[in-house]
């Protein structure tokens, strides 16, 4: 009884760390996040066909792929190597970042320049379609790149100030275009790519004391040296995940793709705590490790389990259970058959979460060099018996793939966890 009463306590203190003091405003800055990209899926999902939805998809997931890359490239290494910067030192190092990040915006538009002049060539129809997706990754870039920065010297207000101009005005637009019935996905993405634009001007004034006219290649060597490995890790969760969206949109056609987005939306809320997570428990783990030991860090992730994962199991049942309830009260009758598709969304979000607590612990003891092999050995895995389960069981096998190969990452996450904690415990001895 005591031992129940003393875990309640610490669940309940690690709850008000959560939500108490800055964290507060970095749960509703994701929280508008996680709002403006509901509203854009939403839309669009009631408004297009389900091919042109799908679509949609392709292109959306694409630049997110472009985004984790510049997280993983250029902006975590300034959150992570800028942030014990001072004066002079911190100006040179932010202003060498905005050059690396302007040769990868560049870059980007060189190959969507390419992708357009294909396009004019065998598809002038999606000329516009290709052009307005040039113009949000350019903008959506260059918006994420400011308040990364912001993040970095702990300017949460000014964050979630730029977030409200970006993801704020997005869902203003959105839902005029969408009563004006003019809401398509070139209007989409011209949508984000305005705002987040305004956005983008608002973070240049809001970092400009951070700007300097000295670059330095050494801190571009540096960031290359730490973000390359980050990046790809990066890369393979989206092999490991999003690689069956195309794959489904190929053997099942564009509309399944449109499906699987659909279906993902409405597990969008459970993106706010989750990302939360995994921003603040690799902090929580690795302050335990360096002042209780090995001990104190296990206690940590067996805390953080405890106080978490009722929460999730809790959701992802109900979101199971009247799913096809859900899917009719958020878009009518067009997906409401796909009611299963959800439930084993909703299985795959709780794996991803076990992976969130196990990747920060690794984070933690500092073993995040095999990430990388890791998401590739589970894709390459997984992808055989993946193709196979999309063949056969169309969109749910796709969704059953992605469980698969994530479940493969949790398992070799753990094992590599595991024996980590035991050689500190050895190096401690």
């Amino acid at each position: 009884m005591v031992i129940e009463k003393n875990l309640w306590h610490k669940m309940l203190s690690i709850y008000k760390s959560y939500i108490l003091g800055k964290n507060a405003l970095g749960l509703i800055d994701q929280a508008l996040i996680s709002a403006g990209n509901f509203t854009v899926m939403v839309l669009l999902a009631r408004q297009l066909h389900p091919h042109d939805f799908g679509v949609f998809t392709l292109i959306y997931t694409a630049l997110l792929l472009a985004n984790n890359i510049q997280t993983g490239l250029i902006t975590q290494a300034h959150n992570v190597l800028a942030v014990t910067k001072k004066g002079r030192e911190y100006n040179i190092y932010t202003t060498t970042t905005a050059v690396f990040q302007l040769a990868f915006i560049l870059l980007a538009v060189l190959l969507g320049i390419i992708a357009l002049a294909l396009s004019s060539i065998f598809s002038p129809g999606i000329n516009a379609l290709v052009l307005s997706t040039i113009c949000a990754l350019v903008a959506w870039q260059a918006q994420e790149f400011v308040r990364r920065i912001l993040y970095t010297e702990d300017r949460l207000c000014g964050v979630l100030l730029n977030d409200f101009v970006s993801y704020g005005g997005q869902i203003v637009l959105l839902v005029l275009l969408w009563l004006t019935s003019s809401l398509t996905s070139v209007t989409a993405l011209y949508s984000l790519a305005v705002t987040s634009a305004a956005a983008s001007v608002l973070g240049a004034l809001q970092i400009r004391h951070a700007i300097c006219s000295e670059i330095s290649s050494a801190i571009v060597r540096e960031i290359w040296d730490y973000g390359k490995w980050v990046a790809a890790g990066r890369i393979g969760y989206w092999m490991s995940v999003q690689i069956y969206v195309y794959i489904t949109a190929v053997l099942v056609g564009p509309f399944a793709a449109g499906v699987i987005k659909a279906v993902q939306v409405i597990l969008g809320p459970l993106n706010v705590p989750l990302i939360f997570l995994d921003t603040i428990l690799p902090i929580r783990f690795s302050r335990a490790l360096d002042t209780q030991g090995i001990a104190g860090f296990k206690r940590q992730i067996k805390l953080s389990f405890a106080a978490t994962s009722p929460l999730l199991i809790m959701y992802c049942s109900l979101v199971a259970i009247f799913s096809t309830e859900i899917l009719r009260l958020v878009y009518g009758p067009k997906y409401e058959q796909y009611g299963l598709t959800l439930a084993l969304f909703a299985l795959y979000y709780f794996v991803t979460y076990i992976g969130r607590i196990i990747s920060s612990g690794l984070r933690a003891i500092r073993e995040t060099k095999s990430f990388f092999t890791i998401f590739v050995s589970s894709t390459i895995m997984a992808l055989i018996p993946g193709i196979l389960l999309v063949l056969s069981l169309k969109v749910n096998g796709a969704i059953l793939a992605m469980n698969l190969g994530y479940s493969l990452v949790d398992l070799f996450w753990f094992r590599k966890l595991v024996n980590a904690m035991r050689s500190h415990t050895l190096i401690q001895a």
